[in-house]
C-alpha cells in the first residue's frame, strides 16, 4: 500500500510540473459487487451541452448522446460486438426495388411516449419534415438545418431522397434522386430520427429548440 501511495504522488508531481492542469486524478477502492439496484433514472455523463434537442439539427457527439438515449432511427449499429453491424430498429426489414427505390418495412406494436402509433404516417411525417428542414425540398426559406450537406449529393445540390411514400400502415418507399449506396447508414444517423407527430406538430416546419419542455420519441428513455 505504501509503494502505491509513492507512486500515486509521484505521478501527481509529474502533471503538475508538466503543467497540465485539467487532469483530475481519483483514487477509489473495489467497485461494489453484484448488478445495480433497479431505479427509474438514467443519468448519463456528456462531454458538454447538450446544444440540441432537434434530432434533424444536431451535429455534435453531445447533443447526440443525449438524444439517441429518447429518439430511435429506422436501423442503428450493433454497439455491443466489435463488428458493428447494422440492425434493423424501427424497421424491421428493408428490400432495394432497384437502385433508387428502397422498400421498408416497419415494427409494428411501438408507441411514442405520448401514446400516438408508430406506424407509415408516422415514418413519411418524420421525413417529411427532415427534408423540409434540410431544405432539400427547395421550399425552407427560413431556417436550414445545419446537417443539410449530410442530405445532398456529392454535388451538394441535388437532395438524396427524392420522396417518401406510406404504403398501407407499416410500409414506406423511400425514392432516390438517383442511386446512392450509403443510404441506409445515413437513415443510422440521428437527424433520421423519429419523434411523435402528434406532441411536435407545431414543429412540422420548424426547429425544435433546445428550451423545448420534453422531446417526444420510441426510445427507451423519456
Amino acid at each position: 500500500m505504501e509503494k502505491k501511495n509513492i507512486a500515486i504522488t509521484v505521478l501527481i508531481i509529474a502533471l503538475v510540473a508538466s503543467g497540465v492542469g485539467n487532469i483530475v486524478l481519483v483514487v477509489i477502492g473495489n467497485p461494489p459487487s453484484g448488478p445495480p439496484s433497479a431505479g427509474t433514472t438514467f443519468v448519463m455523463a456528456t462531454s458538454s451541452g447538450p446544444s440540441y434537442l432537434e434530432p434533424v439539427n444536431s451535429w455534435d457527439s453531445a447533443s447526440n448522446d443525449v438524444l439517441e438515449q429518447v429518439v430511435e432511427t429506422l436501423f442503428f449499429w450493433d454497439l455491443s460486438t466489435v463488428d458493428l453491424p447494422m440492425i434493423n430498429v424501427l424497421a424491421y426489414s428493408y428490400f432495394f426495388v432497384s437502385t433508387t427505390t428502397i422498400q421498408i418495412r416497419l415494427r409494428e406494436g411501438i408507441k411514442f411516449h405520448d401514446g400516438t402509433e408508430f406506424n407509415a404516417a408516422a415514418a413519411k411525417w418524420n421525413f417529411d419534415r427532415l427534408l423540409f428542414l434540410t431544405n432539400c425540398t427547395g421550399t425552407n426559406t427560413v431556417a436550414v438545418a445545419q446537417t443539410q450537406s449530410l442530405w445532398m449529393n456529392p454535388d451538394g445540390v441535388t437532395p438524396i431522397i427524392s420522396s417518401v411514400t406510406a404504403v398501407g400502415d407499416y410500409n414506406i418507399t423511400i425514392t432516390l434522386s438517383n442511386p446512392y449506396a450509403p443510404v441506409i447508414s445515413t437513415l443510422t444517423y440521428i437527424n433520421a430520427g423519429m419523434i411523435s407527430p402528434t406532441a411536435h406538430a407545431a414543429y412540422a416546419e420548424r426547429l425544435i429548440p433546445l428550451t423545448i419542455d420534453k422531446l417526444v420519441g420510441t426510445g427507451p428513455y423519456k
